[in-house]
């Protein structure tokens, strides 16, 4: 353990969720620096938080900007969810859509998890399954957006 020249109190150099993930899949830091084609320092960095942090960064510019939706738009672009700001009706019929095919979805789920193996038979059934709840995601997150807009539905 590293220790203050001025102090000679021990530092503790806490590894962070990327940190601890290396750990728990059993890599060593030079096993990752090469799996991820990076070296050592930047591995500290990263597992260390010793480096500015992009997603608080971004978080922050959000608030700055009066823009809830940064956020999401940013992460949007490399997770490939881009979730759409709608108008209030729009995405509470797009929930309650999607919540519906759930629902529709919910006894062939329990059939195929029975057993606890997905086999060849349940396989396509079961990606049937996720793309509907990827689809009660984004619809929730559109929703959700809206709700960080602060938007309210108008009386007709």
């Amino acid at each position: 353990m590293k220790t203050s020249a001025s102090t000679k109190t021990p530092i503790k150099n806490s590894l962070n969720l990327l940190g601890q993930a290396r750990e728990s899949a059993g890599f060593t830091k030079y096993e990752a620096c090469n799996g991820l084609h990076i070296d050592h320092r930047r591995l500290r960095q990263l597992e260390t938080d010793t480096m500015p942090d992009l997603i608080r960064l971004v978080s922050e510019a959000a608030e700055l900007y009066q823009d809830p939706t940064l956020l999401d738009r940013y992460l949007g672009q490399f997770t490939g969810r881009n979730v759409e700001a709608k108008e209030l009706p729009i995405a509470v019929l797009g929930v309650v859509a999607a919540l519906g095919n759930l629902q529709s979805a919910q006894t062939r789920l329990i059939e195929i998890a029975r057993d606890g193996v997905i086999d060849q038979t349940e396989r396509v059934d079961f990606e049937e399954i996720v793309q509907v709840l990827g689809d009660l995601i984004e619809q929730a997150e559109s929703l959700r957006m809206l709700a960080m807009h602060g938007e309210r539905m108008r009386a007709a």
